[in-house]
């Protein structure tokens, strides 16, 4: 895995920051069960934007993006998650997405704890981390 401050520069992710934090041109929808495996309280809320090889997203232009700054041949799954503040860091289920092998990245668009992918580390507070991992397997 591997931490990559400042992953985007800086009028790229401002633009992307803007789009998904626009209120009025942004769906949400609830996830109410975070890691999929029914064992959570929680919820979150996502927008999809590329999902089963197509865009889902009017938003569409920053999958485009992400896609050409990580030099990728082709997407799975791109995707905005916002998680609701909580009093506490929780910590969910780990899970898997695909059960093949497969790279993934997480980009963080507010100063919010994320938890890196693999290690399980928090980061706290940065804005434009990717925490990168190449490549992950199956169960």
């Amino acid at each position: 895995m591997e931490c990559v401050n400042d992953f985007l520069d800086k009028e790229l992710f401002k633009k992307i920051q803007d789009d998904i934090f626009d209120k009025d041109s942004t769906p949400w929808f609830c996830i109410p069960d975070i890691s999929g495996e029914g064992q959570e309280k929680d919820a979150y809320f996502c927008h999809m934007l590329y999902d089963q090889e197509r865009p889902c997203s009017n938003k569409y232009w920053i999958a485009e993006a992400l896609k050409f700054v990580i030099n990728a041949r082709s997407l799975i799954r791109v995707k905005v998650n916002l998680y609701p503040r909580t009093d506490t860091l929780v910590h969910h289920t780990p899970h898997t997405d695909y059960d093949f092998d497969h790279k993934a990245a997480v980009l963080s668009l507010s100063t919010t704890y994320m938890t890196l992918l693999e290690s399980n580390a928090i980061a706290e507070g940065l804005l434009n981390l990717a925490s990168v991992s190449f490549p992950l397997s199956s169960p």
